[in-house]
């Protein structure tokens, strides 16, 4: 089972809910169908596909066709009258981390995948678990991210926090291909750089970095630059100081 199913049944199951996995329904599988029993029976019923790609979206038909057709409809009626004889409505659930707009796919509901990991996140323990997927989150939480996030789990303090490991994790290739591609990358580094309080430091990297004609081209910009300052305050002296 992929990952990401896995971390959904995790989830559902998180929510009181009993999930079937991977079954075949004519030439498609569905993904999960889940059942939330209570005294009375079927408390609630769900339909649940489960998407999550790395390299884009998917265009809204491939997300409908997972929900549409007899076969499909056929199969999950067919599942649930194994629990409840009457149950014949059940909701349908794509969990996704594609952006996808709200009504774009009529009456599915959507549920974005990072919702469901931060709910399965904060609910994880320090139990002993035969579950790989377990074992993982486990080492993520309690080994890898700060202790005091752990409490802050699924807020805006620890998405900051993820977001600067994803940074920090950046590796020198992608990190300069970033930087060539945008110029103003640079400029914000340089600006907000500790260099800057170092001058001696900066310009003894510019000169290892630089060749003979862009050092040349450099030193032309700086004399350019300071020529115009002293020529703006030399024309900005108040009238004043020229009668003593």
């Amino acid at each position: 089972m992929e990952a990401e199913k896995s971390i959904v049944n995790l989830w559902l199951e998180g929510s009181g809910f009993l999930t079937i996995n991977d079954i075949n329904a004519g030439k498609s599988v569905i993904d999960i169908i889940a059942i939330r029993l209570s005294e009375k029976g079927v408390e609630k019923a769900q339909h649940v596909e489960v998407s999550c790609s790395l390299k884009g979206e998917l265009p809204a038909s491939e997300y409908l066709k997972r929900f549409e057709g007899a076969e499909i409809k056929n199969k999950i009626s067919e599942v649930l009258k194994k629990y409840a004889s009457r149950v014949s409505e059940w909701e349908n659930v794509l969990v996704t981390n594609a952006d996808i707009p709200r009504g774009m796919l009529g009456s599915i509901k959507v549920v974005p995948f990072s919702h469901a990991l931060s709910e399965v996140m904060e609910r994880i323990d320090t139990q002993n678990y035969q579950s790989n997927i377990k074992r993982a989150l486990q080492l993520i939480k309690y080994t890898y991210l700060k202790p005091e996030l752990i409490r802050n789990i699924g807020g805006r303090r620890f998405k900051r926090e993820l977001k600067s490991i994803a940074i920090e994790h950046l590796t020198q290739d992608e990190m300069i291909k970033q930087l060539c591609s945008d110029e103003s990358s640079v400029d914000r580094i340089l600006r907000k750089s500790k260099l800057r309080n170092d001058p001696k430091k900066l310009g003894a990297m510019l000169k290892h970095m630089l060749t003979i004609a862009e050092r040349k081209a450099l030193s032309e910009e700086v004399m350019t630059a300071e020529q115009r300052a002293r020529r703006k305050k030399v024309k900005e002296k108040k009238l004043s100081s020229f009668y003593r």
